[in-house]
């Protein structure tokens, strides 16, 4: 059987789609051409075929057979001489479809049919069924032996698989064990990296020609947010000036946040940003350190350790409280109306409660006495010793 082009839909049998009105379509796809094939598939099932448009070409207890022909949608062009009605158009096809042989028991063909197409008007006769054709699509090879060689080859539906020879020695679909080949449609990569590697198998666009492979790559770094386990913004921002911050309303975000005080190397003078408006970043002439002065807020000292600053209320005082760090108490260390001893402290580590002498204060005291015998509480990670200082020596936090 030679190839040819079949107007399926331009050929209607019982009654032409033709009006004057209708135009032409270009490239409408409303033909079909078919090609004879070599397939071994044979169905042996029977089937109704029911024309319900047309039901004296519908038939009943048909036998497929073997596939004939392959056809797919198509448009004809360059037709010389032109159609004779070129205005006879079909519905657009998008389907493949593949034609069985079929052989049906009805003795009693349908009637004669005059009939119109593009090439011209003629009457028709002795309709005998012959083929059936199905809706057909194009698929990948699946993973399996290809052809007659002893090679696996083929598609998995996993793109982080590939068809190889399992430990029976079948073709099947197993797990990729290397980072190779280009991502699938969603853009990710399968495969496996060295196990004593902290990398992963990505995507990685190349110089050759501008095309993404999979790699194996350090994963990038994680985007600026909050961390889980303790709480603290940190990660990386797009602008690599910027650093990952706190915003007003709690949320990490990217922010520029200049150079907070500190010591130039260069020139050895102060300089920076300070957290207060009204604050200046100046050397504290006792430890040679740049500081924020004067300090505002309640805060701890980051050299005394003690608690200090405003409080927004009249009467509170910047003390320590356990459990919550430096904040704003209304009532410090003392005993109550009721002479019961309560409060809070200005040091890290200290209690309120009656000494010795039956007064309510906060012990031990702050770190204080002789050179000879230094005691009392200090900020946590130091301790209360001997502090050498010119011209003399005095006890302190160290």
């Amino acid at each position: 059987m030679k190839r040819f082009l079949f107007a399926l839909a331009a050929s209607v049998l019982g009654g032409a789609l033709y009006s004057p009105a209708v135009q032409a379509q270009s490239g409408a796809l409303d033909h079909l051409i078919c090609y004879k094939m070599l397939d071994k598939l044979l169905p042996k099932a029977t089937a109704d075929l029911l024309a319900n448009l047309q039901p004296e070409f519908t038939q009943k207890g048909c036998v497929i057979g073997k596939p004939v022909q392959f056809c797919v949608p198509a448009t004809k062009t360059n037709v010389n001489p032109s159609p004779a009605n070129p205005n006879i158009v079909g519905q657009p096809l998008s389907d493949d479809y593949i034609c069985y042989q079929a052989k049906c028991p009805n003795r009693i063909p349908p009637p004669s049919k005059l009939v119109i197409d593009q090439f011209g008007k003629r009457q028709q006769q002795r309709y005998i069924p012959t083929t059936i054709c199905v809706p057909a699509k194009k698929t990948a090879l699946e993973c399996g032996l290809l052809g007659t060689s002893n090679m696996c080859g083929g598609t998995c539906q996993d793109p982080t698989m590939t068809c190889g020879a399992d430990a029976t020695g079948q073709c099947a679909c197993t797990p990729k064990n290397t980072c190779d080949g280009r991502p699938d449609k969603a853009g990710t990569c399968g495969g496996t990296c060295p196990t004593n590697s902290k990398q992963r198998c990505l995507p990685s666009t190349t110089t050759a020609n501008n095309s993404p492979v999979c790699l194996c790559k350090d994963p990038p770094p994680p985007a600026c947010g909050i961390n889980a386990a303790n709480g603290v913004c940190g990660g990386t921002c797009p602008n690599p000036s910027d650093k990952c911050a706190m915003d007003s309303v709690g949320q990490c975000t990217c922010q520029f946040l200049p150079a907070p005080c500190g010591m130039d190397p260069a020139t050895k003078t102060c300089g920076g940003a300070c957290p207060g408006a009204d604050q200046q970043c100046t050397v504290d002439g006792r430890t040679g350190t740049c500081i924020c002065d004067p300090p505002v807020g309640c805060g701890q000292d980051p050299l005394t350790g003690t608690c200090s600053g405003a409080c927004p209320i009249a009467g509170d005082t910047c003390l320590f409280l356990a459990g919550a760090n430096c904040t704003c108490q209304h009532q410090p260390c003392g005993s109550d109306a009721a002479g019961v001893c309560g409060g809070a402290c200005p040091l890290p580590g200290q209690q309120c409660g009656t000494d010795t002498t039956g007064a309510c204060n906060c012990s031990p005291p702050p770190c204080g006495g002789s050179v000879n015998a230094c005691s009392g509480a200090c900020p946590a990670l130091t301790s209360c010793g001997i502090v050498a200082a010119t011209p003399l020596d005095y006890c302190g936090c160290q």
